[in-house]
């Protein structure tokens, strides 16, 4: 799961299946109310889970459905488009009209240039009858603002084990395991931001081998990330050892949800030495 990005809805995944377990008999509960209670379950996902699983008379309304919807009918408001997908979902296979729907909107309606001549209800769209199918509904244009950043990590090294770092439980990249390190300071020097990092280890830290760096980029961040080597003393490594640190072995690292960066990292480390030898 590690570097897809879902990592709120893994999260949720396991709230989910322990509330239905705890709470509804380990059965998926077929009303909305209860679907709603949910972790990690919103309207929409109600909605096709009604729908589809239980063939409930239920609209699931996505972007594809709601593009679809606004244009058909020149609807302009959210609260429109879910009312009128209320009244149009039939009794009769609604999982089935839902799913139709959002591929239209996927395929067919898609948000610019749509392929009106290849649609199935186009004699009765208000949008192309009044030739403005491109202005109604159509995907807003997002501005984009992305930073350089200087990233710096730190490779800790003891007795053939690396040093991990928890993250946070909220905000980027959350509980999950990373090389020490992070964003730093305009103000900062790298080996002031990578000592700034290892503060929790309680001891001193030898002096910082840079081996080179990597790139990486994420959310907003186009990162440089500048890559150090540090080879502890046994005795130093014996002072982190809280929840918040861990040391593993190299070749256990596939079985941590580590950062992205972390895995490019311990790549690049790998092909350092091989030149070395």
């Amino acid at each position: 799961w590690s570097g897809l990005g879902y990592y709120q809805r893994a999260e949720n995944l396991k709230k989910a299946a322990r509330q239905i377990v705890c709470e509804h008999g380990g059965k998926i509960p077929a009303d909305y109310q209860k679907l709603r209670s949910l972790a990690g379950i919103g309207d929409y996902t109600a909605g096709a889970l009604l729908s589809i699983a239980f063939h409930r008379r239920y609209p699931a309304v996505d972007g594809n459905a709601r593009r679809v919807l606004g244009r058909l009918l020149d609807l302009k408001t959210q609260r429109q488009i879910h009312a009128a997908a209320q009244q149009l979902v039939p009794r009769s296979r609604p999982g089935y009209f839902n799913q139709g729907l959002m591929e239209l909107g996927a395929t067919i309606c898609v948000p610019r240039q749509p392929r009106c001549p290849c649609c199935p209800v186009a004699s009765l769209c208000a949008a192309r009858g009044r030739n403005g199918m491109h202005k109604q509904q159509t995907t807003r244009k997002r501005t984009s603002f992305t930073k350089d950043v200087v990233w710096p990590l730190a490779i800790v090294r003891s007795n053939g084990k690396i040093l991990l770092r928890l993250r946070p439980p909220s905000g980027l990249l959350a509980k999950l395991w990373e090389l020490p390190g992070g964003e730093k300071p305009s103000h900062r020097s790298l080996r002031s931001a990578i000592r700034q990092h290892l503060d929790g280890l309680g001891a001193p830290i030898p002096p910082l081998r840079r081996i080179g760096e990597i790139r990486h980029s994420i959310t907003d961040r186009r990162i440089r990330s500048p890559l150090f080597l540090i080879d502890l003393p046994r005795a130093i490594s014996n002072a982190a050892a809280d929840s918040g640190w861990r040391w593993i072995r190299p070749h256990a690292l596939r079985r941590y949800p580590v950062t992205t960066m972390t895995s490019k990292a311990m790549r690049f480390l790998a092909a350092h030495e091989k030149t070395l030898v």
